[in-house]
């Protein structure tokens, strides 16, 4: 393939008779900097989702330039463009 891409399937099984909920979470960080001008934006079309991490300081023709998209055709989907960024550990808390 030329293009650098990864793709998981979950298959989550329940071994119990009593009913299960469950969540699959998935933390990326974007490689540019707020410095960098770095973006993160949540769209949701035609049955998917996506976060998609960019930067607005290079231009899409520009070496230095690169996306990383994560998206899902699950249908109930929670999202932070940004880690909260407050005292340690609160990030984690509000994930």
């Amino acid at each position: 393939s030329s293009l650098p891409a990864a793709f998981f399937s979950w298959q989550i099984k329940n071994t119990s008779d009593a009913r299960t909920d469950y969540t699959l979470a998935l933390s990326v960080s974007n490689t540019f900097t707020m410095q960098e001008g770095s973006r993160n934006r949540f769209e949701a079309h035609e049955g998917f989702s996506a976060i998609t991490l960019s930067t607005d300081r290079y231009t899409p023709d520009d070496a230095e330039y690169g996306e990383l998209m994560v998206s899902t055709d699950a249908g109930d989907v929670s999202y932070q463009e940004y880690w909260f960024r407050s005292a340690w550990f609160d990030e984690l808390t509000v994930f």
